[in-house]
């Protein structure tokens, strides 16, 4: 399991830093080739492809929890109602989404201001939703590969795509094919990972076919849909945090305002990611091995050293980010993006939190303990999206941001630490102080003086930002083995290396 693990972090690393080039390679490009309102209409039309991707209802979250819980308890049975259960589920949310799209199309010119009769918005959209609508038709080698915590595999799949998908879009968009090209380029990119996925599939143990009696089959439909559905009410609480807030922009203050929202997100989006990679889908998949083996002390044991990791590692990311997020805006997308910046700094706070507490997410789904969590994010969701609509005509674009930074502040301070103490029987405030703040305030001391220092002659070039990346990342990793590990996992980082330099 520690090998699997660190194998797919490795690749699952490597496959983020691809994207994060990718990305910043591809926004400014896409914002000369397509202007400010057509790279606009590109970002909602991908914001509209993932709202399509809430009609998943969770369910590839919960295929794959159940099926890694049946393979570490050894039910054959199990293993093969689970995936014939979830694979008639995945084609009717792929015919959805199918019909959502074409439900779409019409209202996308609307949405963005655009020309109808251009039909350029409109055919992104329906190239895009079509692509997307296969990813669920075909998406049990994605479950099989999580479930086996193969996240090497699946991240050497997006790797590919990735590097195919730039090549492509980088031709058809100064062929002067604009929106038009930039869907083919993705949608075959989407097409292109669905046939490596199912390569890769094919490299595990022999699938089970055999499968449960008729209504143990049921039973675990039930489950299922159970479990799918408080993941949804999650999925949709995260909707009306960040998803909503393009479409509030777009129409309070023009379509040309949505990229400063969505370059100010940026960097916390390509962060999430990573920490995702590293702390989020293999983890919970390695909790529920051990929940379904029995293992509740290995499972406590692996959630506290998960958490004092994740807690240096975003506290010290966040970090840099604030530090020198403004040159790096100007350096990359121009002067203009300075209030992206902005952007960045109201939301800095509450994503470090979240962050540092991604372990307890993957630890509450882990014990099933998850009901107050969906509601708790749900009715969150609603409220940013109401303190959205009261603060943006105060404050701008920069109160819808605010709305968002407001909630989840409270979410993460208060309302996470007493789901776990209902919930895994953790005391709150030790929790909340031991563990996630004053571990992450120690983490970032040393760097955070290295970057009140550096702040004093940086400016908007790449070559300082990069002298600046190097230092402030040295300044973590001479506190972060003594601050983020314990005795156990030096001896063992120790022996990797020492492995490593002698092969």
């Amino acid at each position: 399991m520690g090998r699997q693990l660190l194998r797919g972090s490795g690749v699952n690393l490597l496959d983020h830093l691809v994207k994060i080039a990718v990305a910043f390679y591809m926004a400014p490009m896409m914002l000369r080739t397509l202007a400010a309102e057509g790279y606009g209409s590109w970002l909602l039309a991908m914001n509209v492809i993932s709202f399509f991707m809430l009609l998943d209802l969770g369910l590839s979250f919960a295929s794959m929890r159940s099926y890694a819980v049946a393979v570490g308890s050894g039910d054959r049975g199990q293993e093969g109602t689970v995936l014939a259960v979830s694979r008639k589920l995945f084609q009717m949310v792929g015919l959805a989404i199918l019909i959502c799209t074409v439900a779409a199309i019409p209202f996308m010119p609307w949405l963005t201001a655009w020309d109808p009769a251009s039909g350029a918005v409109m055919g992104a959209l329906a190239i895009c939703g079509t692509t997307t609508a296969l990813r669920f038709f075909w998406r049990m080698p994605m479950v099989l590969l999580r479930a086996h915590v193969r996240y090497d595999l699946l991240a050497w799949c997006s790797i590919t795509r990735s590097i195919f998908q730039v090549i492509l879009m980088t031709i058809l968009l100064q062929s002067g094919l604009g929106l038009w090209g930039a869907a083919l380029a993705h949608g075959c990119g989407d097409c292109l990972e669905l046939a490596l996925q199912n390569l890769m599939a094919r490299r595990l143990p022999c699938q089970p076919r055999a499968s449960l009696p008729p209504d143990a089959t049921e039973r675990t439909r039930r489950d299922l849909m159970s479990y799918s559905g408080s993941v949804m009410l999650v999925n949709l609480g995260e909707a009306f945090r960040l998803q909503v807030n393009p479409f509030l922009i777009s129409r309070m203050f023009g379509v040309s305002q949505v990229p400063i929202y969505s370059i100010g997100m940026r960097l916390i989006t390509m962060l999430e990611d990573v920490v995702n990679a590293l702390f989020g889908g293999q983890i919970l998949a390695s909790f529920s091995q051990l929940h379904g083996a029995e293992e509740h002390e290995a499972l406590r044991e692996q959630f506290r050293r998960v958490t004092r990791i994740t807690v240096g590692f975003s506290a010290w990311a966040v970090g840099g980010m604030a530090f020198f997020g403004d040159a790096f805006f100007k350096r990359w997308m121009g002067e203009d993006f300075g209030r992206a910046h902005e952007v960045m700094l109201i939301l800095a706070l509450p994503y470090g939190l979240r962050f540092m507490q991604y372990p307890a997410h993957s630890l509450l789904y882990t014990l099933n303990r998850q009901k107050w969590l969906v509601w708790s994010n749900f009715i969150g969701g609603i409220v940013t999206v109401v303190f959205a609509l009261l603060l943006a005509p105060v404050f701008g674009l920069e109160g819808v941001v605010l709305g968002t930074a407001l909630e989840m502040s409270a979410f993460y301070l208060l309302v996470m630490p007493f789901l776990l103490r209902e919930c895994a029987g953790i005391r709150p405030l030790s929790y909340l102080f031991r563990s996630i703040l004053l571990p992450g305030l120690a983490t970032l001391a040393l760097p955070s003086v290295f970057a009140v220092w550096a702040l004093t002659w940086l400016t908007p070039d790449y070559g300082e930002l990069l002298l600046c990346g190097l230092g402030y990342g040295l300044a973590f990793a001479l506190t972060a083995p003594w601050l983020t590990l314990d005795a156990g996992m030096r001896r063992t980082l120790i022996m990797i290396l020492r492995k490593g330099s002698a092969s």
